[in-house]
């Protein structure tokens, strides 16, 4: 049988490298002359027969690590975005008889910008891990093969945490229970800005979060049929959350009559 290392794309192995031992010069070369030398002088028959399965083994532990941190700081973020008292807040008081106070668009919550600029500096964040200077910028196009392998492996990590974190923000909007109007537009705030992230980092936006965009924009009374087409489990999680918020509406104003 081949060696375990036979035809082994030594390009991608050596770019983890980089990626996972930043400052560690002197090491990556030796590894790489140890590498070079494995490749060449690869022997007819596997020296060692379980070292693929465990090469393999480490090397997927390692790759959910490193995902598993650069996700973090997202999920840190978004872990109370459910429950936030925004969603069914009451309504501002008017100024007075008479007096109607101005209205303003929503701007999105902290937690939400907080996500967006991580995710934005990701690409920068990534430069010193791979070696890249100042002058080439991850994204900028490359002067040599070593080179493309890097900025290739920093485009797939971006792409992979930020579409991360649009199924974390999706999965946690899907999880609002009541959203008044005010509470609507406050999640079309937030999820416009995160969909204009998502897509500057040429991450295509998941489905479920266009949906519950589209329900969120759309007035109460126009929610299904904004949402008819879109995905199926979000056009059902935002009527339910806007039929709740009327629902409840109404109750307190009926108790408030029957009080009267």
């Amino acid at each position: 049988g081949a060696p375990p290392y036979a035809g082994a794309d030594v390009g991608a192995v050596l770019a983890r490298l980089r990626l996972r031992a930043p400052g560690r010069a002197e090491h990556r070369a030796a590894l790489e002359e140890l590498l070079v030398a494995l490749e060449a002088d690869a022997p007819a028959e596997p020296v060692l027969p379980c070292m693929s399965a465990r090469a393999a083994a480490f090397d997927k532990a390692a790759d959910v690590l490193v995902y598993d941190v650069l996700s973090s700081r997202v999920r840190r973020h978004l872990e109370d975005y459910a429950h936030l008292p925004v969603w069914d807040a009451p309504a501002e008081p008017s100024g007075g008889a008479g007096f109607e106070m101005p209205t303003f668009s929503a701007y999105p919550q902290a937690c939400v910008t907080a996500v967006g600029e991580y995710l934005l500096m990701l690409p920068q964040q990534f430069e010193p891990l791979l070696g890249a200077g100042p002058s080439s910028p991850v994204g900028a196009p490359a002067s040599s093969g070593g080179d493309v392998d890097d900025t290739r492996l920093a485009s797939e990590w971006v792409a992979r945490v930020a579409g991360g974190a649009a199924a974390t923000a999706t999965e946690a909007a899907l999880a609002i229970e009541v959203a008044n109007d005010a509470g609507a537009a406050q999640l079309a705030a937030d999820l416009e800005y995160l969909s204009n992230v998502v897509a500057a980092l040429g991450v295509a936006v998941p489905p479920a979060m266009r949906t519950l965009l589209q329900g969120a924009t759309a007035s109460a009374s126009e929610v299904r049929s904004a949402c008819d087409g879109g995905d199926a489990r979000a056009a059902a999680a935002v009527l339910k959350m806007r039929r709740r918020a009327l629902e409840k509406a109404e109750a307190a104003e009926k108790g408030a009559a029957s009080q009267a």
